[in-house]
């Protein structure tokens, strides 16, 4: 029970890598409020929770509004008493180049990701502080690191995500808060799942992303899940302001079709 007494927000945790790091914190003995713009899908995973006699509530939260932000991390301290994991899986993109990408596309991209972890963070910090330190992980991506074609605005910020973790790592040491970002390679998600879906031959689609990485699968939640368990944990407690590769080796062989 690495997270016993412990409380955590999850940001998206509706479904995806965001329900699979719930169900994780809450296994191993974190009070979890699950954060979600889906209220179904958020309920639904704080009854999972409650069903395997964990401890979980639930806070409607749009990351671009502020209040809502600030409400469902004050939902932690009131349920839980303290406020120790922040996780934030937050999921925006239009698989469009710059020239093609509205401003009001890259806006909600960029305001999703990058402005999300900044109004998380901006109320999470005072909290974390007041429980005596923390961590709070972002959900990037290897796009983060690298090109994906036709993807600049989710590229970006993705990448700004990462930035934003190492200045915010230097920031907060003192107050013994951590913060590192998770960079999965394909994940077999409802949001890549609805990728697949919408190329012109969806088999083919997702065989050439699994051959892409030499481990020759796709991640599942799960995978990123374990990862963020370990950066929660004080198993951890002499990391911060690392982007953490969880991508079965997909960054590191080149793939030319």
């Amino acid at each position: 029970m690495r997270l016993a007494g412990r409380s955590a927000v999850v940001v998206g945790g509706g479904s995806g890598i965001g329900r699979a790091c719930a169900l994780r914190f809450a296994r191993e003995g974190a009070g979890v409020v699950v954060a979600d713009i889906h209220e179904g899908r958020g309920r639904t995973v704080v009854e999972e929770i409650a069903g395997e006699g964990g401890r979980a509530a639930f806070a409607l939260m749009n990351v671009k509004d502020e209040a809502q932000v600030a409400a469902g991390l004050e939902l932690a301290v009131q349920r839980f008493g303290r406020l120790d994991v922040l996780l934030l899986s937050m999921a925006a993109g239009y698989n469009l180049s710059v020239p093609d990408t509205t401003p009001e596309q890259w806006d909600h991209v960029v305001d999703t990701h990058l402005k999300g972890m900044y109004l998380a963070g901006r109320h999470a910090v005072p909290r974390m502080a007041a429980s005596g330190g923390g961590s709070i992980i972002g959900i990037a991506s290897v796009a983060g690191l690298m090109a994906v074609h036709d993807d600049a605005a989710y590229c970006g910020a993705k990448g700004g995500m990462i930035a934003l973790a190492r200045a915010m790592a230097i920031d907060h040491a003192r107050q013994r808060i951590r913060v590192n970002c998770i960079c999965p390679g394909w994940i077999d998600s409802p949001s890549a799942e609805a990728y697949f879906r919408d190329r012109p031959d969806p088999a083919a689609a997702r065989a050439s992303a699994t051959r892409a990485h030499p481990l020759g699968r796709l991640g599942r939640p799960e995978d990123i899940a374990n990862a963020a368990l370990f950066l929660a944990s004080d198993e951890a407690e002499w990391i911060t302001g690392i982007a953490l590769v969880v991508d079965g080796g997909l960054t590191c062989a080149l793939q030319v079709e």
